[in-house]
């Protein structure tokens, strides 16, 4: 038994992966982040609310979606404190 795998996995995801992440990204990219910058999530909607949370500075902001949009945006931007705001393409 290794205690710590029975265990909820930390909120921003496991340090070690994060860690892997930030080295894969200097690698193939040159890119460089801080801890604080990388966030494992467990499914693509948790990423989306999270990102839409962080985006928000003010409470019902307006966010402006091209028709058609992925099906999960409308409740994802209520959930961040947003208002969805559809737009139209013309032909």
């Amino acid at each position: 038994d290794v205690p710590a795998l029975n265990q909820y996995a930390p909120i921003n995801g496991l340090a070690e992966l994060r860690d892997e992440i930030r080295n894969f990204y200097e690698r193939s990219y040159g890119s460089t982040y801080d801890d604080d910058e990388v966030v494992v999530t467990t499914s693509g909607q948790e990423a989306l609310v999270a990102a839409l949370k962080a985006c928000f500075t003010e409470e019902r902001r307006g966010v402006v979606v091209m028709e058609p949009f992925y099906p999960f945006l409308a409740p994802a931007i209520a959930a961040a404190g947003g208002v969805m705001q559809p737009a139209r393409l013309g032909h």
